[in-house]
């Protein structure tokens, strides 16, 4: 918390401190006390019940926007650690269709998409990559599994490879851009 969000409570503070002391001095004789047939205490809220009633309103204030601000500062913390989640999610699904389409452009057999790496992407990225991603990696699996079909399914990954890399960097820049605005 920064000292500009404490002052509304401060200034009430001060206000109360500044009509306490002055409630005190009566009360202890050491300045004028007015005429008060029902008790100086009667007369004070009587005389004083506006002032009284907005330094409550004050005070309730202060506290309403302390929670605010806090509660302000909570969401951008979430706010910020989804963005940062969702970026980790992008560069997984990024790495991943690369090295499938490097091992494809050597004439190599990719390695299999691990089921933490779809998972990490079903749960963190974008349905749209999400669901581009997991077809990538059904035909990334086919051409694995079925030596028969390679060679008609290479360019279907290659394909599906570029496609992942290309959603994947355009939401992340899109996701950079929303960044850049809310800062």
């Amino acid at each position: 918390m920064k000292l500009r969000d404490w002052w509304p409570l401060i200034a009430v503070l001060g206000l109360w401190v500044a009509v306490l002391s002055w409630l005190a001095g009566i009360a202890m004789g050491t300045s004028p006390a007015p005429d008060a047939p029902f008790g100086l205490l009667e007369m004070w809220i009587n005389r004083y019940q506006t002032l009284i009633a907005t330094g409550l309103a004050m005070f309730t204030l202060a506290v309403g926007l302390f929670e605010l601000s806090a509660n302000r500062a909570a969401s951008r913390k979430q706010a910020l650690l989804a963005v940062h989640l969702q970026l980790d999610a992008f560069t997984v699904a990024t790495e991943c269709a690369q090295s499938t389409k490097q091992h494809m452009e050597n004439g190599e057999v990719p390695t299999s998409i691990t089921e933490i790496m779809t998972e990490t992407v079903r749960r963190q990225a974008s349905p749209r990559l999400a669901g581009i991603f997991e077809q990538h990696q059904k035909v990334t699996d086919s051409y694995i599994s079925r030596p028969d079909l390679r060679e008609a399914l290479a360019p279907t990954v290659i394909g599906s490879a570029e496609l992942v890399i290309s959603a994947a960097e355009y939401e992340k820049a899109a996701l950079m851009r929303i960044l850049e605005i809310g800062e």
